[in-house]
């Protein structure tokens, strides 16, 4: 998802914000494509659950499957997951070799731990990946506009719990110090980092490629 058309005008959102006046007209683009997003919850699941027999055909002749969410596609993936679990049709078996989340504009903690989503990925997936950046300004937007942190930014408030996120399984990869020097810098640069940085795409390549090491990286 792309929230640049919601708070394009970021500091005058978060001026608004921080004076109490909550219905910027900016402010309520960016809830608007929220909504949206959540709304394409049983769409994504329909979707996954008819592509279930293809991605069985394609590991048994040795393929490898990949999910990626950039942005507020984690939010429509958590409200998919979400969605799926409760109705019980959750799968049992893996569908994803590797899930990778990117810049998640969505909550990173419920009830002070990660959020139930992100365990749900993880028995859908042999591996996430979950790519964050704390100098993502437009999550840091997003954050002030939603009044609670964003997964993208630093990842799960638990993410150092090894019981929850076995170092084999999970990877948390902090891409805050990485400088992006490519042409046509904009507002939503920071927020691209994935795609932007040689070293982030050159890192889910490993990933692809079946290696690059687990637990907390540092890129």
């Amino acid at each position: 998802g792309d929230i640049i058309g919601g708070i394009a005008l970021g500091p005058l959102t978060v001026a608004l914000k921080l004076l109490g006046i909550t219905a910027s007209p900016l402010a309520n683009a960016y809830f608007e494509d929220q909504r949206a997003a959540a709304a394409s919850a049983a769409d994504i699941v329909s979707f996954l659950d008819r592509l279930r027999p293809a991605i069985s055909r394609v590991r048994r002749r040795g393929g490898r499957v990949f999910l990626l969410a950039h942005s507020m596609g984690n939010w429509a993936l958590e409200n998919a997951l979400n969605l799926w679990a409760k109705g019980g049709g959750l799968p049992h078996s893996m569908l994803f070799d590797e899930a990778i989340s990117a810049s998640g504009d969505c909550p990173f903690e419920e009830m002070g731990k990660g959020p139930l989503w992100l365990a749900q990925l993880g028995r859908l997936s042999g591996r996430v990946s979950v790519y964050h950046s704390a100098g993502d300004q437009i999550l840091r937007l997003s954050q002030v506009v939603n009044n609670i942190q964003r997964l993208g930014r630093s990842g799960p408030t638990d993410r150092t719990d090894l019981t929850c996120y076995p170092k084999d399984r999970w990877r948390f990869v902090d891409c805050e110090n990485l400088r992006d020097t490519g042409p046509g810098l904009s507002l939503d640069s920071s927020h691209q980092f994935y795609r932007r940085i040689p070293e982030v795409r050159d890192d889910m390549a490993r990933v692809m490629n079946d290696k690059g090491a687990g637990g907390r990286v540092v890129l």
